[in-house]
């Protein structure tokens, strides 16, 4: 099989670092996808929105139905490209990636990434901003992550894991 990685002159200097090449060349030529690009143009419409509410395009996010500008919208693969790590995966990510009109969406920027955050860890959709929380809970120091521990009503175990579970019980997560 083909394994351009292993080429002499190649500039890859794995596989993976090969698929994450391709994948992000593919990628860019969505940018320029004209079924993408006009469903887009079919979507969007003139409105006052925005910071200083100029008559700006604007389309409306599929999820929370509010109204954004156009630059804060995203079209959204209602079935996710997927990944792309070896040969086999070539030809399904291309045809979900470069998909039709039907299942596409759009999407606010922080409901494309509350979608994407929840297919990529697996996780239900309304759990996401929980798992977020935990995440930047993990990043605290130990005194803050104590101080809000205590500030919740719990006595702080002594290590960051045991903190870390005592803060998901809090929000119940598993």
């Amino acid at each position: 099989m083909n394994k351009p990685w292993d080429d002499p002159l190649t500039m890859w200097k794995s596989k993976p670092a090969f698929f994450s090449w391709l994948r992000g060349q593919m990628r860019r030529s969505w940018t320029k996808y004209p079924i993408k690009n006009n469903f887009l143009r079919k979507h969007r419409f003139r409105a006052s929105v925005g910071v200083n509410y100029r008559d700006v395009w604007a389309c409306r996010c599929a999820k929370c139905k509010k109204v954004f500008p156009q630059s804060q919208i995203q079209v959204d693969h209602i079935i996710p490209a997927g990944s792309l790590n070896e040969w086999a995966d070539v030809e399904g990510f291309c045809k979900r990636l470069f998909t039709t009109s039907d299942q596409l969406r759009l999407l606010c920027n922080e409901c494309h990434e509350l979608i994407t955050y929840a297919f990529l860890y697996d996780i239900p959709e309304k759990e996401v901003g929980k798992y977020k929380m935990a995440v930047k809970f993990r990043q605290l120091k130990a005194a803050e992550q104590k101080k809000r521990l205590i500030k919740l009503g719990y006595e702080p175990k002594p290590n960051k894991e045991e903190r870390l579970e005592q803060f998901k019980k809090h929000m119940k997560l598993k």
